[in-house]
């Protein structure tokens, strides 16, 4: 009985020591400029009041600027995207962000990365991170049943690549512990800006993931997107949230190279009407050549400040209107 007792308070030390350890390395090395800790802490002040979600990958924290939306519509909205969201992650941070919030209206970008592209490690772990609550976090790993996940999301120092550029960690604490404020590109409620201006580029053809084909369909689509995508709308159906799955627009440059994407906006808008979800494809909006031009975009298909600015006046006058088909080229 003394051997276990005495097993059991090593093992409190070491868990004690290594929590203690994890805490100390993200505050010195988690980076104040990937804005995740920004946008939780705002999150976290903004508890009980958002009642309007935009989820998605870089595609959407580039396009949906939430005060300006806000002013709009006169909603209380969020931008949940990261960087390479895979739908798993949406679906997660959409279950995190619901139980803390009066939700009633969800945005989900719809976009070819995420539905033909297997997540890659940092993809997963990315949204890990930018949940609020340990509930969801524990349940999205479980979901996930990634080992090298697990041990990212769980121990912070695998993920730390330069230990002694104590120029960061300096920059870090001031950030967090100081001045705390927002860095150059944050813009609040999770809206990240650019002023880039995409310049044309050398290739005809998108790369694979950015193109569809039309022989081969659904095959191209990984399954737990497609299958996350309907937990999705089971889940707003459920909680008695209005769902929305919206297309971005692109450049000429990208929709020129991507292949068979009328055949792709037929097959997204029936598995939508399956799902008993909205469908808004702003690539077919009417005057997307005149208004999207090159100049509205940071390279071929995420938008810059200027394009976000097009967009959300446009978004929140097509979401107010009786008839917004009336915005849309037929497919």
């Amino acid at each position: 009985m003394h051997n276990i007792r005495k097993a059991i308070y090593k093992f409190f030390l070491v868990m004690l020591f290594v929590v203690a350890l994890e805490g100390g390395a993200r505050l010195c090395y988690e980076s104040w400029v990937t804005q995740t800790v920004q946008s939780k802490m705002e999150r976290g002040k903004l508890k009980g009041t958002i009642d309007t979600l935009y989820c998605g990958n870089s595609l959407t924290y580039y396009a949906y600027r939430p005060q300006v939306l806000d002013e709009a519509l006169g909603t209380s909205s969020f931008n949940l995207a990261t960087a390479s969201q895979p739908y798993i992650g949406t679906y997660y941070l959409i279950r995190d962000a619901v139980e803390e919030n009066p939700v009633k209206q969800i945005y989900v970008t719809v976009a070819l990365p995420p539905l033909k592209e297997k997540a890659g490690t940092r993809h997963y772990v990315s949204g890990f991170e930018n949940m609020r609550n340990w509930k969801w976090k524990l349940r999205y790993l479980l979901a996930v049943q990634k080992e090298d996940v697990w041990i990212s999301s769980l121990l912070y120092t695998t993920q730390i690549e330069e230990y002694f550029d104590l120029g960061s960690v300096k920059s870090n604490l001031k950030n967090k512990l100081v001045t705390k404020e927002a860095s150059s590109n944050y813009a609040g409620r999770g809206y990240r800006y650019t002023e880039d201006v995409f310049s044309g580029r050398e290739n005809e053809k998108n790369g694979r993931i950015n193109s569809w084909s039309a022989k081969n369909g659904e095959e191209q689509v990984q399954e737990e997107a497609l299958r996350y995508l309907g937990k999705i709308a089971d889940f707003c159906q459920e909680k008695g949230i209005h769902l929305t799955f919206v297309m971005m627009p692109y450049t000429q440059a990208y929709l020129d190279g991507a292949k068979d994407l009328d055949q792709f906006y037929t097959y997204f808008k029936e598995k939508s009407e399956m799902w008993g979800a909205d469908f808004l494809n702003f690539s077919l909006y009417k005057d997307r050549e005149s208004i999207f031009t090159d100049d509205k975009f940071k390279d071929d298909h995420h938008m810059n400040a200027q394009g976000s600015e097009a967009f959300c006046r446009i978004f929140a006058e097509v979401i107010q209107s009786e008839h917004p088909e009336d915005y849309f080229d037929s497919i």
